[in-house]
């Protein structure tokens, strides 16, 4: 591997090529890259699928974020007190003699600091705009929220949906034969990302069970070859 940061250790590196020979080195990093992207989201989908209410409450909550961002934007845009209400503690105007960079010394420091004041201003505007855009865009389509709730496959784990299948998925695209077994290549491959994930700050999920992945294999390639399985 070159300098790739990378959620896997040395050890489990050499692990994922020795499963995914022959590849080369270049085509190799790539396949790394992809499996670091199917951990993060992985991990990001379990941690909301553990923490999010049922489904109808929040489909409440996220349209009521949706009205209430508006109105703040709204409120702000013609507040003339706006940044001291931004600002921590009491909201007194800071003593800004001190505040202009090497970089502006041309500038007044009252001059730097409006700047600065207008600059914390629209940024946070724009913040709740993207909020208010994004609540909108949840509320109103379902699909969307339940994409990042992790529900997109309602009778599939999260780990089936969002790490084991996308596995798959490129294990054919890299012309692999994708055998309905309980153990081999490709079991090692969601070992070792299963390993990575019970390493990491978030939930843990335990190896992998060999029927369990027996079935998903199984299941993948009858969607995917159109083959029926007992």
């Amino acid at each position: 591997m070159n300098d790739y940061k990378t959620f896997f250790s040395p050890e489990q590196i050499e692990c994922l090529r020795h499963n995914f020979d022959p590849i080369e080195d270049e085509g190799f990093e790539v396949v790394v890259a992809q499996l670091d992207n199917l951990i993060d989201e992985c991990q990001y989908a379990l941690l909301w699928r553990h923490d999010c209410d049922d489904i109808e409450t929040h489909y409440a909550r996220v349209s009521a974020i949706q009205g209430a961002s508006r109105k703040l934007h709204r409120l702000l845009k013609n507040e003339r007190l706006f940044f001291p209400l931004l600002t921590e503690g009491n909201g007194e105007v800071p003593n800004v003699r001190f505040l202009v960079p090497k970089s502006r010394r041309g500038s007044t420091p009252g001059e730097y600091y409006i700047e600065r004041v207008k600059i914390r201003e629209q940024w946070f505007l724009k913040e709740l705009e993207a909020l208010a855009r994004n609540a909108e865009r949840m509320a109103s389509d379902h699909e969307s929220l339940k994409l990042w709730r992790g529900d997109r496959a309602r009778n599939k784990s999260v780990v089936r949906d969002r790490l084991w299948e996308p596995v798959f998925q490129l294990w054919t695209e890299l012309g692999k034969p994708l055998s309905a077994t309980r153990k081999g290549r490709l079991y090692d491959v969601l070992s070792v990302l299963h390993a990575v994930i019970d390493a990491g700050p978030f939930l843990r999920i335990g190896a992998p069970k060999p029927e369990t992945v027996y079935r998903a294999i199984r299941d993948f390639r009858g969607a995917l070859y159109g083959e029926t399985t007992p």
